[in-house]
């Protein structure tokens, strides 16, 4: 359990490393990086519109609120002094002033107070260079205003008038300028707030254009290095590919192929399958060049055997073809000799027939029949020894016929050697369709041809069985008509010639002695009855013998044209093997542009 756990952990690290090597995993991870800048980019310059408005906003209160504050002031230095002035027109006028007229007065320089404090802390002090000593010199010259008018303000209550115009003639005066000229620093340095602000909106926009190309710079930098890593990682991968590959390309077109050779870039990224998968297409096509190659070398070798045994086999078939038409000439000559002896055979039955006539005329015609017994004594050995010449030669011929026909045993040899043949031829067939298929689309037309050498293979299988079959019907044939023919000549030499030898006898006896003509006249007509019918057995078997002949001149004819369909059919297969001569050629050719394999 632990081992597994282990090797799927083993596993599962391969498996993230090489994710982290890969073209995905960088493209990613750039993307990512180059999409990050890019947010913090644009979140950057949010930010920064928003402090731009924030601080704009802020600042234009601020500036409002100071512009406010020191208008109030001025306000209020201009009030007391109108009270001031109001008090002394008043008591010059002879009126007494009493305190509860100062409540405004008192209100306002309360007020005063209140302005100066913010103006302490407005943006005059923080923006301006000068601002701290103008707002110094303002509270100084309003502390020092107020102080004189608060003397003033004694001298009245005190109804003290020299002492309050002196005062009001001469250092009232003057810090009632100073102050207004403080004042109007302040409002100067209100207006300059306008173009310190401006420049400090220039400052700080030019600070977030800063961050914002800072960011776009690295933008620009993750791109490029994006562009090297491609480039290093990827293009310079394919180049290398692709140079190793056109070079395998350009020796096989060459003629200097060498399927050896495999692309041997490094990578650790998916081209890393791409590379792979192509040398294992080339490894294929090694192995299938290879096959192709010593299969074409087998092919080429059963061929030349293959066509040595067809010219073998067509040379046998022509001598059976030549022998068998010898065949039928014989048998041509035994069936005129049976023709001849059928006629000889009508003579001897007209012969008989005229003896039986003869002896049917009685002793009147001794004397003649005497002197015919002399002449059948004659013919009758005449005729024994041309019936005995005629039936040895007859015996010599059909001996000679059997031994020719014998020959046709070798056609069922001829048949077992096209039979093996035809099944190497449909083995060979058979491997080069198993070639053809390893070899996929380049191997589809060696696949036709290999068919159709198995297709050749079946037709030569088919006519061999036919030659076989009409071969042993033409051996049957033949010996059945052997046999009849045996059987008719020892029917001749049994019978026949010692048929023979009693006419002569016969002839001898009616020599010898006329007195018993009669007897020997009645014994000779038995004689004669039986010679015609054993002339009808021998006419029917002659016929039978002719029957024989004739299906016996059919069969070997019949044998002779399948010999010839054998030999039309074998120059067939040696077309067929002249073009898988050509294939295999032009195979061997196709295949000599891969010098190593």
């Amino acid at each position: 359990m632990g081992k597994r756990v282990s090797s799927r952990r083993s596993r599962k690290g391969e498996q993230s490393g090489k994710f982290i090597q890969s073209i995905v995993f960088q493209n990613v991870a750039v993307y990512l990086v180059i999409l990050a800048a890019f947010i913090a980019y644009v979140v950057i310059s949010h930010f920064a519109m928003n402090s731009v408005k924030s601080q704009a906003l802020l600042a234009s209160e601020n500036q409002l609120k100071c512009s406010t504050e020191a208008s109030a002031l001025k306000e209020d230095i201009i009030h007391i002094s109108a009270e001031i002035n109001r008090y002394m027109g008043k008591a010059q006028a002879g009126a007494v002033v009493i305190p509860a007229e100062f409540q405004e007065f008192d209100k306002y320089m309360a007020d005063t107070e209140a302005r100066l404090e913010y103006l302490d802390t407005c943006l005059i002090v923080s923006n301006i260079a000068d601002g701290q000593q103008i707002i110094d010199d303002l509270r100084d010259n309003v502390a020092d205003y107020k102080a004189k008018a608060g003397s003033l303000q004694k001298y009245l209550y005190n109804r003290e008038m020299k002492e309050a115009v002196v005062l009001y003639s001469n250092n009232y005066a003057w810090s009632l300028d100073e102050v207004y000229k403080s004042l109007e620093l302040v409002d100067q340095a209100i207006v300059g707030l306008n173009d310190g602000f401006a420049a400090y909106m220039t400052t700080y926009i030019n600070q977030a254009s800063v961050q914002g190309y800072v960011v776009m710079g690295v933008v620009v930098i993750l791109i490029i290095l994006s562009f090297i890593l491609t480039n290093l990682r990827v293009n310079k991968v394919i180049r290398g590919m692709s140079s190793e590959l056109q070079t395998i390309v350009n020796n096989i077109n060459n003629g200097t192929g060498d399927l050896t050779s495999r692309i041997n870039t490094k990578t650790k990224t998916e081209l890393a399958m791409v590379r792979n998968n192509i040398n294992l297409f080339i490894e294929t096509l090694q192995n299938v060049i290879k096959d192709v190659k010593s299969g074409a070398a087998v092919l080429s070798t059963s061929s030349d055997k293959v066509m040595e045994k067809i010219k073998s086999t067509s040379d046998n078939v022509t001598n059976t073809s030549a022998a068998m038409e010898e065949l039928v000439a014989s048998m041509e000559n035994v069936a005129n000799s049976t023709v001849d002896l059928e006629d000889k055979l009508k003579l001897v039955r007209e012969a008989t027939d005229a003896i039986y006539s003869e002896s049917q005329n009685g002793a009147e015609r001794a004397e003649l029949i005497k002197s015919e017994a002399d002449t059948i004594k004659k013919d009758a050995a005449d005729k024994k020894d041309s019936t005995g010449a005629k039936i040895e030669e007859l015996s010599k011929v059909l001996e000679a016929s059997v031994k020719e026909s014998e020959q046709v045993n070798q056609i069922s040899d001829l048949t077992n050697d096209i039979l093996d043949i035809a099944s190497q031829t449909n083995l060979l067939a058979l491997n080069a369709s198993i070639e053809a298929a390893r070899a996929g689309e380049a191997g589809k037309g060696f696949a036709v041809v290999a068919d159709e050498i198995s297709k050749l293979a079946a037709n030569s299988r088919e006519a061999a069985g036919n030659i076989q079959e009409i071969s042993a019907r033409v051996t049957t044939a033949v010996k059945e008509l052997s046999d009849n023919a045996i059987q008719v000549i020892d029917f001749i030499n049994e019978n026949v010639l010692s048929d023979y030898d009693s006419f002569v006898d016969t002839g001898a006896k009616f020599e010898d002695t006329a007195s018993v003509i009669d007897e020997m006249l009645g014994s000779f007509t038995d004689k004669a009855n039986k010679l015609n019918e054993v002339m009808d057995a021998m006419s029917v078997r002659i016929e039978d013998i002719a029957n024989s002949l004739q299906e016996s001149s059919y069969a070997i004819n019949m044998s002779a044209t399948a010999s010839t369909t054998i030999v039309s059919e074998i120059q067939g297969i040696t077309d067929a093997m002249d073009q898988n001569g050509i294939v295999t050629k032009q195979l061997s050719e196709s295949t000599m542009k891969f010098e190593v394999v």
